[in-house]
């Protein structure tokens, strides 16, 4: 290992004005992709249902299909969600990674004696999957193994594994052909005491406040076998009543699906773990690109100085995690991708920017368009403002990107469902900047 031949590149970085505008679920991923396509001068059309064609300024295409894109290849795509196989191919480039067995679904027995002849705390993770589910780490004793052995198989019915449990902190590292571009932390699932509320009614609440962050805005909280388990070794219940200020850890597993909060550490990360995450990916051949699961004390530390393993690699990550963090900055992660899938320099992906002053006339007032267009800005981080005329038009003022700007423009002649625009003409275009935050519907225009 030779510490000072890193390769970090980190993504730009990356804000929202207005987060709860952004696609929730399996789309934003390809939104975010098209939403950075844009931004560098590229023409993005659609192809089919989530699968576009996006086009450089010098002519190079690419494609992709929700967060997939062409740099992936399929066989490495299998390699990496086989969990075994993935680990057997790191080792040999000298990646450690915890020692794990494959039961079948029939083993339960076999797998109950392995446990109880290791030495160690023990992981159960279903041999296929992602996102966590259905991995229980810290396993003690044998009633917590049968209960994680048939959680895993919720996941998957081919097998189980059964491995080591490294103690630590859990990061998600992203990593583009030679380069990491993001790291995150991922803290497990906590509730804050009110004094007053139930853990189950404080999980709701989570639950509630993370329903504006389109990463996870999907993904409600519920109480889980292990959750509960938690409580009742600590002689708890969900009907328990935390005091205020006292931190609750609902699980072990930081699975930001099931409640867990991310932090970008891009910026802490070591050279050490830097060229661990490049090594595993360079080890499933056809991976352009890949999410490294690492598990270690402190990322920003030697990797001597340490135990640390990496637990997985993935072959579709969701990079949504590096944009919206809930703890420190984001991420261009979607952007990285489209310049190394087009073999963009900084300064090929460089977009001017522009403030662009439109009306749009026809039947567009009092049909809902104004706030229609307003959540369209904000989907596509614009900023400027909206409003009515006097004679029952709509004028709009854009700032951003240039192809940004132009694709909500080509939006605009289409309207919300019960509008009818009729044209949309040019008023004004010019290169000046903008110091507002966000889109804004402003009152109507009064003729001067």
């Amino acid at each position: 290992m030779q510490p000072h031949q890193m390769t970090l590149d980190p993504a730009r970085p990356w804000s929202a004005f207005a987060p709860d505008a952004f696609l929730k679920g399996g789309k934003l991923h390809g939104h975010l992709l098209k939403l950075a396509a844009l931004s560098r001068g590229c023409t993005v059309d659609a192809i089919g249902d989530n699968l576009f064609l996006v086009s450089a300024p010098d002519g190079k295409t690419t494609c992709y299909s929700g967060r997939a894109t062409p740099v992936m290849g399929i066989v490495a795509h299998r390699l990496a969600g086989n969990k075994i196989a993935s680990a057997a191919l790191m080792q040999k480039q000298g990646v450690q990674t915890p020692n794990g067995k494959v039961f079948g679904p029939r083993q339960l027995n076999a797998a109950v004696a392995h446990f109880k002849s290791l030495s160690f705390p023990a992981v159960v993770k279903p041999i296929e999957g992602s996102g966590g589910a259905g991995v229980t780490v810290n396993i003690l004793d044998e009633a917590h193994f049968r209960a994680a052995w048939d959680e895993a198989l919720k996941i998957s019915r081919r097998g189980v594994i059964v491995e080591r449990f490294i103690p630590g902190r859990d990061y998600r590292v992203f990593v583009i052909g030679d380069k990491v571009v993001a790291a995150a932390r991922r803290h497990p699932a906590s509730i804050t005491g009110d004094g007053k509320h139930t853990v189950a009614e404080l999980l709701d609440l989570k639950s509630a406040d993370r329903a504006a962050i389109p990463y996870v805005g999907d993904k409600t909280l519920v109480l889980t076998p292990a959750m509960t388990r938690r409580l009742e070794e600590a002689g708890r219940s969900p009907q328990h009543v935390l005091d205020k200020g006292e931190v609750w850890q609902l699980h072990e597993v930081a699975n930001i699906g099931a409640g867990g909060d991310s932090e970008d550490v891009t910026a802490l990360i070591h050279p050490d773990f830097v060229e661990i995450a490049i090594r595993a990916r360079q080890s499933i051949p056809g991976m352009g690109y890949a999410g490294v699961d690492l598990l270690a004390a402190d990322i920003s530390l030697p990797q001597d100085s340490q135990d640390w393993a990496i637990c997985e690699i993935n072959s579709s990550p969701e990079f949504a995690l590096h944009h919206f963090p809930v703890f420190g900055r984001g991420r261009d992660v979607a952007g990285a991708l489209i310049e190394h899938a087009l073999g963009m320099t900084a300064r090929d992906a460089a977009s001017a920017s522009t403030t662009v002053h439109i009306r749009i006339d026809g039947k567009v007032t009092g049909v809902g368009y104004r706030r229609w267009l307003q959540r369209q800005a904000h989907a596509y981080n614009l900023q400027g403002w909206v409003a009515n005329t006097a004679d029952s038009a709509v004028e709009a003022v854009f700032h951003g990107p240039k192809g940004v700007v132009a694709a909500v423009i080509a939006s605009c002649r289409k309207g919300p469902r019960i509008a009818k625009p009729r044209s949309v003409s040019l008023i004004a275009e010019t290169d000046e900047t903008s110091n507002q935050a966000g889109f804004t519907v402003r009152p109507a225009l009064v003729p001067v």
